[in-house]
């Protein structure tokens, strides 16, 4: 009996996560391919797709073997057409940009923030990310890419108070 694996996967035009389940000598093409098989990419994306390992800073070959690749039961991995995605963060009226991978979590992003900003550990604690000109703010868990959709390839967040103080 073959035994199975289960990989988490995010992506572009997905807010939820998704669980694929695979054998576990598929080969990574096989997670992009259950992924569209699921309707879950949405219908315009193309046969451009990268796939990424939560965090990983470059896209994995395809054509390699989940072993191979690191993806081990539970994994979670990334789909998105972009190979970056340019993050800008405000703060402070102060704003600075950098390119992350459609598979860094909010909570790098934020991360790079409070340092870029020099907050101490305490105040970066009691900060969130949310999306510039909405409500949004996304789990630190949730990949950026999940958050941009092609054509697009950036992404603005205001680093705000988590409590906010109503006037």
């Amino acid at each position: 009996m073959k035994k199975q694996v289960d990989v988490f996967v995010q992506g572009e035009g997905l807010k939820d996560v998704v669980l694929v389940q695979l054998y576990h000598d598929a080969i990574l093409i096989d997670v992009i391919n259950a992924a569209k098989e699921l309707g879950l990419l949405g219908g315009e994306q193309d046969d451009n797709c990268l796939i990424f390992l939560e965090d990983g800073d470059d896209a994995i070959d395809p054509g390699i073997s989940l072993e191979k690749a690191g993806v081990h039961n539970r994994a979670h991995v990334h789909i998105h057409r972009h190979n970056r995605i340019t993050v800008t963060v405000n703060f402070n009226a102060i704003q600075d940009v950098c390119e992350f991978p459609p598979s860094a979590t909010v909570g790098r992003v934020k991360k790079w923030a409070t340092n870029v900003f020099e907050m101490s550990e305490i105040d970066a604690t009691e900060h969130v990310l949310q999306i510039t000109g909405s409500t949004e703010r996304p789990d630190e868990m949730t990949h950026i890419g999940a958050l941009v959709t092609f054509p697009d390839k950036k992404i603005s967040f205001d680093l705000v108070p988590k409590v906010r103080v109503e006037g």
